[in-house]
């Protein structure tokens, strides 16, 4: 099935990082990773790891519980998931890693958010691209920069680190 074409509003963002391939996938393809650079997360509990099927759970500073199916799963490259709370819609993510200049690496996170998805896109073009598309953009560059200076540093980010964010802080 593809996923992509089911959700036609994409939100994305990516950020070259001054690291190898192997080095920024050796990052987030460890169990829990996300609490090492993800900044509104307080917590990222793993049932199943690693790979196709793995599940995981994001605990937001705001208290919203997310689960994580991870459907594609490609060493080195990225992988594809399915978020949302149990039970609920969910929204398709992707996380993309290429080869940029000597030594970098360009990681690109798209999400196709359920929100707005039942709509006919015509209705939902404007508060997408004036209300979620903004708020998504925000939060993915949070996740870059987080990855980013975990990546330089190796310090795990602070809570709220680049800003708060009205959904998930």
């Amino acid at each position: 099935m593809d996923m992509k074409n089911k959700w036609p509003l994409i939100c994305r963002a990516s950020l070259v990082i001054k690291m190898s391939r192997r080095e920024i996938w050796s990052i987030i393809s460890s169990p829990g990773n996300l609490e090492n650079f993800h900044p509104f997360c307080e917590s990222n509990d793993v049932s199943i790891w690693p790979g196709v099927g793995a599940k995981d759970e994001i605990r937001y500073l705001s208290g919203m519980i997310l689960h994580r199916r991870f459907l594609i799963w490609e060493d080195l490259s990225g992988y594809s998931l399915m978020i949302g709370e149990d039970g609920g819609p969910e929204s398709y993510v992707e996380w993309r890693l290429d080869d940029s200049a000597k030594g970098s690496t360009k990681v690109t996170i798209s999400v196709h958010p359920y929100y707005l998805r039942n709509w006919p896109l015509l209705l939902s073009s404007a508060p997408y691209i004036s209300y979620v598309r903004p708020k998504l953009n925000r939060y993915l560059k949070s996740v870059l920069a987080g990855l980013a200076h975990f990546s330089d540093t190796g310090d795990r980010v602070s809570k709220n680190q680049f800003g708060e964010h009205s959904w998930f802080s």
